[in-house]
């Protein structure tokens, strides 16, 4: 007897992590998940949840507010209610909109942006672990200081969406299209992924390689270029001993970009 296996009816290709909320609203409603009223309903408790934002962030001196600031609390809401849907399944996460109040949803999401932002302090250590013993300015206060840069002008309250630092060293692969901290905990991971691909490499190769512009480089970029002139994704993934989430996203820059242009001379980085 074949066991029934069950099926997702909303595809997560439809939904956006920067949108999150807004997006499952309206599969649901494609997918006739909800109906009219339960979109109704779901509109008047994120109304509430929005007057009490903003009665909270002028501290009850006002019942107005300027268009802008209106518009980044229901940004913030949104994104505040879509971090405790996301980890459910997309089905799952619209049945939970339905029979429960926005607002224990909104707290469980507040709930969930808190441990993330422990998380994140809780990483930096394991970042700093793996720094590469390099000359490169941008990359040496990242692995320092991301995190502080990342909170200086963060309001997690207020502004949970926000992602107002933009750091001067970038990944190779681009991070997550959400903000806040989700994009914190992305750039960090990413940044300790590409630590663990290039930790084989010996003190000075950078420099040696990239000369008087080494602080234009992306580090892991400048090593997989290098080694692609020369080699197949497999045997530079076998050559630099990757595993799991370094190997994946070796692969994925290897496989997905175009190398047009990268000197051809190879040769044995790691010796």
């Amino acid at each position: 007897m074949s066991e029934l296996i069950r099926s997702s009816v909303i595809d997560p290709i439809w939904l956006k992590e920067e949108d999150y909320l807004r997006t499952l609203l309206w599969a649901a409603s494609s997918c006739e998940l909800m109906n009219q009223g339960d979109l109704s309903r779901i509109a008047e408790q994120f109304l509430l949840l929005l007057a009490a934002e903003a009665t909270a962030f002028t501290q009850g001196s006002s019942s107005s507010l300027p268009g802008e600031q209106v518009e980044m609390l229901h940004a913030s809401v949104c994104y505040t209610v879509g971090l405790a849907l996301m980890p459910m399944a997309p089905d799952d996460a619209v049945e939970r909109l339905k029979r429960e109040p926005l607002k224990e949803i909104f707290l469980a999401g507040r709930g969930s942006l808190d441990r993330k932002i422990r998380a994140a302090m809780r990483f930096m250590p394991i970042l700093r672990a793996s720094q590469l013993t390099v000359e490169h300015a941008p990359y040496r206060f990242a692995c320092a200081h991301a995190d502080r840069a990342f909170f200086r002008g963060y309001d997690s309250r207020f502004a949970a969406h926000r992602q107002d630092w933009i750091p001067a060293y970038l990944p190779c692969l681009p991070l997550t299209q959400a903000g806040g901290i989700l994009y914190l905990q992305d750039y960090l991971q990413v940044l300790h992924t590409e630590n663990l691909i290039c930790r084989g490499v010996p003190a000075g190769w950078f420099a040696q390689t990239a000369g008087d512009c080494l602080g234009d480089h992306n580090l892991c970029a400048l090593l997989l270029d290098y080694l692609r002139a020369a080699s197949d994704t497999d045997t530079i993934i076998a050559r630099l001993g990757l595993r799991g989430r370094a190997e994946s996203y070796a692969r994925r820059y290897l496989t997905q970009f175009s190398l047009r242009g990268v000197d051809k001379t190879g040769g044995n980085v790691i010796e």
